[in-house]
């Protein structure tokens, strides 16, 4: 039987040597996107509510 909890540590330890998918650069691009676009960052239509809706939505297809 494994114990879950090795299993867990193990894996976050994986995913904290990587570099993360949201870099400064891409967050950088967004923020510039948002503030040209006079988007705010949150709110129903802000950055953060966009992306939370866009991400989801590509992802299926």
């Amino acid at each position: 039987m494994t114990d879950t909890g090795i299993v867990a540590r193990k894996r976050h330890r994986e995913l904290a040597d990587r570099p993360p998918l949201v870099d400064a650069e891409l967050a950088d691009e967004l923020l510039a996107r948002a503030q040209t676009e006079g988007v705010e960052l949150l709110g129903p239509d802000g950055l953060l509510s966009q992306v939370s809706k866009t991400v989801p939505e590509r992802a299926a297809g």
